[in-house]
């Protein structure tokens, strides 16, 4: 009884797997091309932002990236004045 039971069950989930509709290559083909045409899209639009190569900025000042601020031990350090970030040179 027990093995006519596994039977009935690997049966129905073969069906199951054999029923359900798969994507034909065509629709793979179109798929990947829409994601290639919105990523180039996205890249058209994301404004180029050229990253810090030498320390620019001084203890206290504005900054963006670690490697702006001069010093070994300064770090560009965000803190929070209400909602807005604020990046700011410190130690």
């Amino acid at each position: 009884m027990k093995l006519l039971h596994s039977f009935v069950v690997i049966t129905v989930l073969v069906a199951v797997a054999v029923a359900l509709p798969s994507k034909t290559k065509e629709e793979i083909v179109a798929e990947r091309d829409q994601l290639v045409e919105d990523l180039v899209q996205y890249q058209e639009e994301a404004p180029l932002r050229k990253r810090a190569e030498q320390c620019s900025k001084k203890l206290g000042e504005q900054c963006d990236y670690h490697c702006e601020c001069c010093g070994a031990t300064v770090a560009c350090d965000t803190v929070y004045v209400g909602d807005k970030p604020y990046s700011r040179c410190s130690e």
